[in-house]
């Protein structure tokens, strides 16, 4: 059900973690569970995706770049852990209507008025 959900994700618009969190939302997960789940997702594909990129830009690297981008990956995962765990927290303390209403709101506004919506 989680992966039928981020199909939403194909509507120009809808983020692909948010469709993972509506999805898990809709299965009976707890809010921080589905937050969660969608980041632990999400790590596999991200992870992935930086590698083809890396491969792609191997001739470009050379002793001087290397140190930069070393200390790039390390800067960039700490505050991508920080910004997890902060959202994590929020989604604790976010109402499960209030937000499950802006998303619904989301998804229509995407599907209907959106200048490249879905025909």
């Amino acid at each position: 059900m989680i992966g039928a959900a981020q199909v939403l994700a194909l509507i120009p618009g809808v983020s692909r973690s948010g469709a993972t969190i509506l999805g898990g939302l809709a299965v009976g997960l707890s809010r921080p569970a589905a937050t969660a789940f969608s980041f632990f997702l999400a790590i596999p594909v991200l992870g992935g995706a930086a590698l083809v990129e890396l491969a792609a830009s191997l001739d470009e690297i050379n002793g001087d770049a290397l140190g930069l981008l070393a200390v790039g990956t390390v800067v960039s995962m700490i505050f991508a852990f920080l910004s997890v765990g902060w959202l994590l927290q929020a989604s604790r303390a976010i109402r499960s209507r209030r937000s499950a209403g802006i998303a619904l709101r989301r998804v229509l506004w995407c599907c209907f008025c959106s200048p490249c919506r879905v025909r």
